[in-house]
């Protein structure tokens, strides 16, 4: 299933969800906003052609950051992310600020 692979930054914190959603991913940060005290910003977000097996990828690659279900400590990693399907390399800057997308 295609869809996005999201980055988003629980803001003044270390977490960062990485999720996937088939829908608009502005969409989902709401939804999550509604459960979360902090306020929450997309710092990424890339359209995968099968977000299940990128995701799971993505979560696999950074499994030593996780802090709780899709939650991970970002705060001191730079990403380069291959998306092999696509043949380009995606650079994700992890700096605090939000990437352009």
């Amino acid at each position: 299933m295609e869809g996005y692979i999201y980055f988003i930054e629980a803001v003044d914190t270390p977490f960062t969800k990485i999720g996937l959603t088939s829908k608009n991913p502005f969409l989902r940060i709401n939804q999550l906003q509604t459960g979360c005290p902090h306020e929450l910003r997309m710092t990424a977000c890339y359209w995968v052609p099968d977000i299940h097996t990128a995701e799971k990828q993505i979560h696999s690659r950074f499994s030593k950051y996780r802090k709780r279900g899709e939650w991970f400590d970002l705060s001191h990693v730079s990403i380069k992310w291959d998306v092999q399907e696509r043949q380009e390399e995606v650079v994700i800057g992890y700096d605090g600020e939000p990437v352009p997308f």
